[in-house]
């Protein structure tokens, strides 16, 4: 065998077969497996001893030291409510380091891994409300508090909702009912109500109507009501017949003064940005009047000086209103004109006469003839009697109704207006 090992190089442990022959082939596997496995322990052992004793040194100081088990507790500890009481005190006082009633609230299922009490979480749903309800009864507690909350079927209780609402109600100096149509949705979410909100929709309205469903809430008054509750004819129809109410309108014509403004300013501004003008909203809700559509728009047509308006302009301007075709027309419509625009616009030119001949140079106008329709207009308008003949022939149609009945198509007057709205006193109490 020693013949052969001059074929058997060695270089850190890379082989090399300098033999061409099957026999020599054969010979010097065995002789590679017989070197490799006698020169294992060879190089293992000149391998400094201390290397495993610095790897268990290493270990040593490596390695923590194990936390103590805690003392295990005998069979039904945890159903002794003297021992849970205990823990409570320990748990609120020395670990969450509480000093009132109001710091359990901050109180979660995590703080129960303290001293491991996770099995008191379990006899009690895991709900550390609960616990704190059962051991504490004498204090009166809010369950919106917690810091866990309360799950949204909690809020199904019409009962619940009265609860945060009446302690809502204080914390927001809220004397009556219609205070609480300057709330919005981040008041509920700073005073813990946003769980309340969730469970309905997010919406004021809701949650107002399932807190008091007897009283006649008016949606278009909250903050926010949402676009989509104006689909709702019979909800337009409401929203005028509450706005005709409240600003004194006893009759169809009174419709004729109401501006996008006032629209605006009482919860209708959806529906001024639907529409586009007043006139258009209050055709749509009460349709089958003959309504006079110039009468609402001279009323929001207004003569600017900064804009470099002309007389010309301006009289064009209105005309378009009152449907003059030509210049003659004029003179039917000359009363309109004279009553309903401004003095303050036509002041400077002496009336709409002096306007009429800076705008039309070129016509021959006729002052008299101007003057007697004005007169004539001026007396049939003070008698009350039949409409001019010449001018609009609806101008002093008898007076409608304000709201037309279905079933009654002449009422006089307004329905009376609903009784005077309770205050949160006088709010539904539990049953």
């Amino acid at each position: 065998m020693m013949m052969y090992r001059r074929y058997v190089q060695l270089y850190g442990g890379h082989v090399v077969n300098k033999s061409k022959s099957s026999f020599s082939t054969t010979i010097f596997n065995y002789c590679i497996r017989f070197f490799s496995s006698s020169a294992a322990p060879t190089t293992t052992s000149s391998t400094p001893t201390t290397t495993s004793t610095s790897t268990s040194t290493s270990i040593s100081t490596t390695t923590p030291k194990s936390k103590a088990k805690a003392k295990p507790r005998p069979v039904g500890f945890w159903n002794n409510l003297k021992n849970q009481k205990e823990y409570m005190e320990d748990l609120l006082y020395n670990h969450l380091k509480c000093q009132t009633y109001s710091d359990f609230y901050k109180i979660s299922s995590k703080d129960f891994s303290y001293k491991s009490a996770e099995r008191l979480l379990d006899i009690y749903q895991r709900s550390p409300e609960t616990i704190i309800r059962s051991l504490y009864p004498n204090h009166e507690w809010r369950n919106w508090l917690f810091a866990g909350g309360v799950p949204d079927f909690h809020w199904k209780k019409r009962e619940n909702v009265l609860e945060y609402m009446d302690w809502f109600g204080k914390e927001m100096k809220i004397n009556k009912l219609e205070d609480w149509y300057n709330i919005n949705s981040t008041d509920f979410k700073n005073n813990n109500g946003r769980s309340l909100l969730a469970a309905y929709k997010d919406s004021v309205s809701r949650v107002m109507k399932a807190a008091y469903p007897d009283h006649p809430w008016r949606l278009w008054l909250f903050k926010k009501c949402g676009d989509k509750i104006w689909d709702d004819g019979s909800l337009r129809f409401e929203f005028l017949t509450w706005l005709g109410e409240r600003m004194g309108y006893t009759k169809m014509e009174d419709w004729y003064g109401i501006s996008k403004k006032i629209l605006n300013e009482n919860g209708g501004r959806v529906l001024v940005d639907r529409y586009g003008s007043s006139g258009d909203i209050i055709s749509s809700v009460f349709p089958d009047h003959p309504w006079e559509m110039w009468r609402f728009n001279i009323k929001s047509f207004k003569f600017d000086d900064t804009v470099g308006r002309s007389a010309k302009k301006f009289m064009d301007n209105i005309g378009d209103i009152l449907e003059v075709k030509s210049l003659p027309d004029w003179y039917r419509v000359w009363p309109i004109a004279h009553s309903l625009i401004s003095p303050k616009f036509t002041s400077r030119y002496g009336g709409v006469y002096g306007m009429l001949k800076e705008a039309y140079p070129e016509h021959s106008w006729d002052e008299a003839l101007l003057s007697r329709n004005r007169h004539t207009a001026s007396i049939s308008s003070s008698k009350s009697s039949s409409s001019t003949s010449s001018v609009s022939p609806n101008l002093s149609t008898p007076t409608t109704p304000l709201i037309p009945s279905p079933s009654s198509p002449s009422p006089s007057t307004l329905p009376s207006s609903s009784p005077s709205t309770p205050t949160l006193s006088t709010s539904p109490k539990l049953s």
